[in-house]
């Protein structure tokens, strides 16, 4: 198997909750197609020098002006965009963490739209593909512990 040659980003992503939903966030039009206008769970790159729980409580103050309380590990995930029209290709290793937040006042700088939302609420929307095996993980979980 060949080895890619595609940029190697390292980020973190969360799955805010706050009360019994999740924050989820759109990207807009720009940025790699295959991500252009998908659902994704809010983070971004780790800094030099950062902790991953570093990086994302930074990420979600700078994208979304959203205090947070960073906790558990949910999931690594290891995907690659392929190039596709003039956008390059790119390889992601994404770990998502649980998170806490005592708001849902958000103030968008990054993303087009957002929504607190049910797990249940999230099959029906266009996800990005490296976020979709933490939907998976986390809806499975939320079902075992909602209530009928």
């Amino acid at each position: 198997m060949l080895k890619s040659t595609n940029k190697h980003y390292h980020v973190v992503c969360g799955v805010i909750r706050c009360g019994d939903r999740c924050l989820c966030v759109r990207r807009g039009g720009g940025g790699h197609p295959a991500t252009a206008w998908k659902w994704e769970f809010p983070g971004g790159k780790i800094e030099s020098g950062e902790t991953p729980p570093e990086a994302l409580a930074r990420e979600i103050m700078e994208e979304l002006r959203l205090p947070i309380e960073v906790g558990r590990k949910i999931l690594t995930v290891e995907h690659e965009y392929a190039a596709e029209g003039n956008a390059e290709g790119f390889r992601l290793t994404m770990t998502a963490y649980g998170c806490t937040a005592t708001t849902t006042d958000v103030q968008l700088t990054e993303h087009c739209e957002s929504r607190w939302a049910l797990p249940e609420e999230w099959s029906e929307w266009d996800w990005a593909p490296a976020d979709r095996p933490i939907v998976s993980i986390v809806g499975r979980e939320h079902s075992k512990t909602a209530k009928p």
